[in-house]
């Protein structure tokens, strides 16, 4: 699996979207593909459902079945495809229909233990994001301005699509180390979810409640100490 998830998910209904479908034409076979590469009859005039199932267009008469909208299914280009498909709304129409979300699918494959749920990938990326920072502090002697970390090339992205987000709020980290309020992050690193709005507090670290953030924080005395183990006995 990628470091990074489908950019084609990246959007608020990706866990609803079906990503495939499964029609069968039912008992009379109505525009169904047989084994052979061969279609049987199309549906007559006024079975809407069944036309569009067998055909990706509107037929005459069937005024009352959606609009065409986008994307269209590939292969089909025409603009009058349409991307919803019928199963039994009316009598006439036997056809029966199934489909896979995206969601169906990543849960799937995260019971299987084949890929993790986009939240456990957000949580597993932002822990190797913070050892890395942790590296990048241990290289620091006697650091007396911002510091400059950032997040590693090999995994840029969260699993929606979007950057990590890292903050640092310590100005000044000596061997003395630098106190600040209680419950301060000196370096935090998260993701905003599924629906792009940040809701983490980066000054805390603390990710508000209700929200889908994905965040973890490093404190100014583990900062410290990392910083300071690392430049003994200069400091």
């Amino acid at each position: 699996m990628d470091e990074n998830y489908p950019s084609r998910w990246v959007n608020s209904g990706w866990t609803s979207t079906a990503i495939a479908v499964i029609v069968s034409h039912g008992p009379n076979g109505l525009g169904a593909w047989t084994r052979q590469g061969i279609q049987n009859i199309a549906p007559p005039a006024g079975a809407c459902e069944e036309l569009l199932n067998a055909t990706r267009t509107v037929g005459g008469g069937c005024a009352g079945l959606p609009a065409p909208a986008a994307p269209t299914i590939p292969p089909i280009a025409a603009p009058t495809a349409i991307t919803t498909y019928f199963t039994g709304e009316r009598a006439e129409n036997d056809d029966v229909v199934g489909y896979l979300t995206a969601g169906e699918a990543i849960a799937s494959l995260a019971k299987q233990g084949a890929m993790l749920v986009p939240t456990a990938k957000a949580n597993d990326d932002i822990r190797r994001i913070m050892e890395d920072v942790k590296g990048q502090a241990s290289a620091l002697l006697r650091p007396t301005t911002l510091h400059p970390f950032s997040i590693p090339p090999w995994v840029s992205k969260d699993p929606w699509g979007r950057n990590y987000v890292i903050m640092d709020t310590v100005t000044s980290v000596s061997a003395a180390g630098t106190v600040l309020s209680s419950g301060t992050a000196a370096v935090c690193v998260y993701s905003p979810g599924l629906d792009g709005t940040p809701h983490t507090n980066t000054n805390t670290c603390v990710v508000n409640p209700g929200t889908d953030d994905v965040a973890m924080g490093l404190s100014p005395l583990a900062l410290t100490s990392i910083v300071n183990r690392a430049c003994a006995p200069a400091c």
